[in-house]
């Protein structure tokens, strides 16, 4: 059975807080307070990770967010810390985390925020039913959430793979930035377009025989010259 809850914090009372908070309140949960311990979980993902940003020996919550989004993209993260500077937030969300929340926090924020991610995460938002997508030589899966180029699969993190396959289904329109803002990062986003447009540019780098066009004081828009074979 997945555990629920993986979470990364080395202040060991804070660790046994969280997890007595979330334990209490149905979910299962794993401690780690090393780096090093944490990364050794990575290929037996929860279903949400917590990360504290400051860890220890020279590592930080960033660096495992890496580690965690190259080897199981679509597992949703949340960085919970005390740094509570924009740049921080917007860092976290810029390399795919899904929320970011600030110490000291209140046990039912910290239920409702892991609540609501979880929801998010295993439930698929309704333009992801479940189809085979071929566009040009790729081909999305948006139920397995799996982008392939030639049968070879496209590594995407779970914002990145929501923003590209939304893009997807509404080919050659407009789509305004508060659009894809509201949609993609829900009420979790803090922060300035930055994030919306450095996940566009990762798309593009991923994914670059597929154009997506910038639109200057509008959005974004996917061009297919070609019908897209749903």
């Amino acid at each position: 059975m997945c555990t629920d809850i993986y979470i990364v914090d080395d202040d060991k009372l804070m660790n046994e807080l969280i997890s007595f908070t979330l334990k209490s309140n149905g979910f299962t949960t794993k401690s780690f307070l090393k780096y090093k311990d944490a990364v050794n979980h990575i290929k037996n993902p929860p279903k949400l990770w917590l990360l504290d940003i400051m860890l220890d020996d020279n590592f930080n919550g960033f660096d495992l967010m890496k580690e965690i989004k190259e080897l199981t993209p679509s597992v949703p993260v949340c960085f919970l810390s005390a740094r509570d500077t924009e740049l921080d937030r917007i860092t976290g969300l810029e390399i795919g985390s899904e929320d970011y929340i600030t110490k000291p926090f209140s046990k039912q924020e910290l239920v409702l925020r892991v609540k609501n991610i979880i929801k998010r995460s295993s439930s698929p938002q309704s333009f992801q039913q479940h189809t085979i997508i071929k566009i040009n030589d790729y081909e999305i899966d948006d139920k397995k959430r799996e982008v392939r180029y030639h049968n070879d699969l496209i590594k995407l993190t779970s914002k990145e793979f929501d923003l590209f396959i939304y893009l997807i289904k509404n080919p050659n329109r407009i789509i305004d930035r508060n659009t894809l803002l509201r949609i993609i990062w829900d009420s979790n986003y803090f922060g300035s377009g930055r994030v919306l447009d450095d996940t566009i540019r990762r798309i593009r780098h991923k994914v670059s025989d597929i154009q997506i066009e910038t639109v200057y004081g509008e959005g974004y828009k996917l061009i297919a010259d070609e019908n897209i074979n749903v």
